[in-house]
């Protein structure tokens, strides 16, 4: 039923862009891509009018198609044929849009080939490449292999914006005959950021734009939440929207469930939720974050990160060797959260501090006995087994906002 329902999607995606012929920026990399999409989505819909599926992080073979129609994946087999219909109903008589946004995710070599065959972007985004899916596609030179041919697709009138801090992702700028944006915390970038200064309300730096230097304060947290609005600030400058326009669009963006959001915890503490998704690179810079914003004791719950293949125990233990530099109080989650554990014990870490637990309910417990006023409390897991979202709801301070505030509300994911 999967194949038949990807055919039927396919072809009334292909049949979509051919009638609207919308311009269509696509975004990949193994970390950052639902922010950044956000954050291009906000800076492009004050000009234009722009169709981004903001509720999901659709970007696999059923969920671009459905991102291209703003429909949802039913909670139920039976009611794909409604799903089917609204898409039908959208190709026909819904609304014209000038630009598609979409994410194109990746867990095995053959993935974004088969997106760019039907569809064809404009504007690339690449964010970063890391050991990501490393089940699927066994090296980190097979996941560059096939993000990058998101940008080598582009013709010479396009644009690729690439993450220049990124040094396995820069070379690619010379490898393709398209136009080429690089943004980052190098000065070597076209657009970068600098003097970075933290707080709990958000940070402040400067930012320069192709060599024209900006004031910015987002409300954001941390360095690569600010990697994804830099990202928009490159596909605002290809759109040619004033620099004082882009940034003060950016000024009130705020983060998508589950990335870097601010909740309100019990005792007056401050939660940092970053649980939607992990690997070693993205909950490494999560506890650098922790580290600058927590004004008291900083206290990181830390589930496993899934689908890191044989990258797995040592990127959970090079985890486990960052914790004594940024945290006070350690609580784990699931088999590679105890790996995280026992290797920040071995760097060094205080074993009284730290608090090994197989799910996130009991962990949530172990933290409603722990937490004092005034502590930050950073969540950062992956998805399937872990969900530290249930965590979360255990500490929050309005829990009957959870629906609101935290990823993974739905009954697909609560019955799981």
């Amino acid at each position: 039923m999967k194949r038949i329902i990807e055919r039927i999607l396919k072809f009334l995606t292909v049949s979509y862009i051919k009638k609207n012929n919308p311009e269509i920026i696509a975004i990949t990399g193994s970390v950052g891509k639902t922010t950044t999409r956000k954050a291009i989505t906000y800076v492009l819909g004050k000009r234009y009018s722009v169709r981004s599926f903001e509720e999901h992080s659709y970007n696999t073979e059923i969920g671009v198609p459905l991102s291209v129609f703003g429909k949802k994946i039913p909670n139920y087999r039976m009611l794909w044929i409604l799903v089917i219909f609204g898409c039908v109903w959208e190709l026909f008589f819904g609304k014209k849009y000038d630009i598609l946004i979409l994410e194109m995710g990746a867990d095995k070599p053959g993935d974004i080939s088969y997106f760019l065959n039907f569809i064809r972007p404009k504007v690339s985004v690449v964010t970063r490449v890391t050991a990501a899916h490393m089940d699927g596609f066994k090296s980190i030179d097979n996941i560059l292999a096939e993000k990058s041919k998101i940008v080598k697709i582009l013709k010479k009138e396009d644009m690729a914006i690439l993450n220049g801090d990124d040094s396995l992702i820069l070379p690619l700028a010379k490898e393709i005959q398209s136009n080429v944006i690089t943004y980052g915390l190098s000065q070597d970038n076209d657009i970068y950021a600098k003097n970075i200064k933290y707080s709990d309300k958000g940070l402040n730096c400067i930012i320069s734009i192709m060599g024209r230097e900006y004031n910015f304060s987002p409300k954001i947290l941390g360095e690569h939440s600010l990697y994804s609005l830099l990202a928009a600030v490159c596909v605002g400058v290809k759109f040619k929207i004033e620099d004082k326009e882009i940034i003060s669009y950016l000024l009130d963006f705020r983060p998508v469930k589950g990335r870097m959001n601010l909740i309100s915890g019990v005792r007056d503490t401050l939660i940092i939720d970053d649980s939607y998704n992990a690997n070693p690179v993205s909950m490494i810079k999560a506890l650098e974050t922790l580290s600058n914003v927590a004004k008291k004791r900083r206290v990181a719950v830390l589930g496993t990160m899934n689908e890191l293949g044989s990258y797995s125990e040592s990127g959970h233990k090079e985890v486990g060797q960052k914790i004594k530099e940024f945290v006070d109080i350690l609580v784990t989650v699931g088999d590679g959260g105890k790996i995280i554990a026992e290797e920040a014990i071995k760097s060094g870490f205080p074993e009284e501090n730290v608090y090994i637990r197989g799910v996130s309910d009991d962990a949530g417990n172990v933290l409603k006995g722990i937490i004092d006023k005034s502590d930050t409390v950073l969540f950062k897991g992956s998805q399937n087994k872990v969900m530290l979202e249930r965590a979360i709801f255990k500490i929050m301070k309005y829990p009957k906002t959870a629906n609101s505030v935290l990823v993974r509300q739905t009954r697909r994911w609560i019955e799981k």
